[in-house]
C-alpha cells in the first residue's frame, strides 16, 4: 500500500470512525502484527491465501456484529493467550451465565441466537460479553475464545 502500512491505516480509520468495522486482508500471519491489529480493534483479519468463501464468511460475520479471524491467525492468538495464561497466578472467575454464553459463542452463535436459546434479552447477552472481555482483558471475540481454550474452559 502506498503511503501508510496496514497497521497505520487501520489505526487511522479506527481513530476517525471508532464504530467502523475494519477487516484486514493481508499476507502476514505474524503474531506481533495480529496482536497490534487486535489492540487497534479490527473486526476481521483475513489472509490473502484464504478462499473466496472464507472472505465472504468474514464479511458476513463482521456485518452481523461479530469478529472474524482466519484460522491461521486464530492459532497465533491462541498461542499468545496460552503463554499469557501460564504466567498468571490468579484464575479469572466467570459466572455460570457467562460460561454458558462463552460456550455458545464458541459454537458460533450470534448474540440474537444466544438470547433466544437462553431466553434472555439481546442486551443482557451484550452485557455478559462486555463483562467477560473486561475480566479476561480480551480486545475482541477471538481473544475471548483464545482465553477460554487456553484455560480449558472450552475444550
Amino acid at each position: 500500500m502506498p503511503g501508510l502500512d496496514g497497521i497505520a491505516t487501520a489505526k487511522k480509520l479506527r481513530e476517525k470512525r471508532p464504530n467502523l468495522k475494519v477487516i484486514v486482508l493481508t499476507t502476514f500471519n505474524d503474531r506481533q502484527i495480529i496482536d497490534e491489529m487486535t489492540k487497534i480493534g479490527v473486526a476481521g483479519y483475513v489472509l490473502k491465501n484464504s478462499t473466496k468463501q472464507e472472505l465472504v464468511e468474514a464479511i458476513c460475520k463482521v456485518a452481523a456484529g461479530e469478529t472474524y479471524f482466519a484460522h491461521g491467525a486464530q492459532n497465533s492468538i491462541i498461542q499468545q493467550y496460552t503463554s499469557m495464561a501460564k504466567g498468571k497466578e490468579n484464575q479469572i472467575v466467570l459466572t455460570q451465565r457467562e460460561l454458558e454464553i462463552l460456550k455458545l459463542l464458541a459454537r458460533e452463535y450470534t448474540n440474537d441466537k444466544i438470547a433466544n436459546e437462553l431466553k434472555i434479552s439481546f442486551r443482557t447477552v451484550e452485557t455478559h460479553r462486555k463483562n467477560m472481555m473486561q475480566k479476561t482483558k480480551a480486545h475482541n471475540l477471538a481473544g475471548l475464545l483464545a482465553y477460554a481454550y487456553s484455560t480449558g474452559i472450552i475444550k
